[in-house]
């Protein structure tokens, strides 16, 4: 949501191009809208879909509280306390309830891994290419670690 608000004020170079509530509008009902669903999700509401995330509001991203709704798109490091999909519990505590958290990330950052030795060899991206060379290293010093442990 944040990208969305700064990037749009630094298209129409205008500090008001994009405000707040619209950017949360954008994400909430929007989304429904976007999906052509907007009669089963997109707000809180009887007969609606039940998705809901709940954020710690004492966290330093939501503080001070004069602008609840800027803080929430503005701000960072959210601590999402608890997410609901369809009525189910997802996320309790800010911990996954659903899926094993380690093994999400494990898995995810194989899959970027994966990703990056795939393309970086065709883009001109320094970046990537150093990245892409840590990923190489890594791999070597791992295969290296299993010969002299096996």
């Amino acid at each position: 949501m944040k990208f969305t608000a700064l990037l749009n004020k630094f298209a129409a170079k205008d500090p008001y191009a994009m405000a707040a509530g619209k950017v949360l509008e954008m994400a909430t009902v929007g989304g429904g809208r976007a999906l052509s669903v907007q009669d089963s999700l997109g707000r809180i509401e009887k007969g609606k879909a039940a998705d809901l995330t709940v954020v710690d509001a004492r966290g330093v991203g939501m503080v001070p509280a004069i602008d609840i709704v800027g803080n929430l798109v503005y701000g960072s490091n959210h601590k999402v306390e608890s997410v609901l999909v369809d009525g189910k519990l997802i996320v309790e505590g800010g911990r996954l309830v659903t899926l094993d958290q380690e093994k999400v990330a494990l898995t995810s950052a194989e899959m970027v891994d994966a990703m990056v030795e795939r393309i970086a060899p065709k883009i001109d991206c320094p970046s990537l290419k150093r990245f892409y060379e840590r990923i190489r290293n890594r791999r070597k010093d791992d295969r290296r670690a299993r010969t002299r442990s096996g």
